[in-house]
């Protein structure tokens, strides 16, 4: 009697578990990854009531960097905290996202913006 119980709870475990990772794969195959800009992507960076122009650096597991901003080719310090919306654009299309900067590194002039939750596609912008 205890050995068919506690098959019988193996047996659910087991097919709770597989049904947890089919729900698992299905989500992953209904959502595109999420697209990042490439390397040395022109950005423009609102925040508050200025726009400033940097470089996308690369994306990692804490964030994406770069460069640090230029106004009248003058780097711009911004805060720590600070809410930003950024724009990326590459040959193809223009990448629109809000983050908020996490760290800065004021020898490099490297900066560190949290990975965004959501970015958005727009076609590029014609000069």
């Amino acid at each position: 009697m205890a050995l068919l119980l506690a098959l019988n709870l193996l047996a659910f475990l087991l097919a709770l578990m597989f049904g947890a990772g089919v729900s698992i794969a299905v989500r992953r195959l209904r959502r595109p990854p999420m697209p990042v800009p490439p390397e040395g992507a022109r950005l423009r960076i609102r925040s508050d009531l200025t726009v400033y122009r940097s470089r996308f650096l690369g994306a990692d597991r804490t964030g994406w960097r770069f460069a640090a901003p230029l106004q009248r080719d003058v780097y711009v310090p911004l805060r720590v905290g600070e809410s930003l919306v950024i724009e990326a654009e590459s040959d193809h299309e223009r990448l629109l996202f809000r983050s908020t900067l996490i760290s800065r590194d004021a020898e490099t002039g490297m900066m560190v913006a949290q990975v965004p939750q959501h970015v958005f596609r727009a076609a590029p912008r014609v000069l």
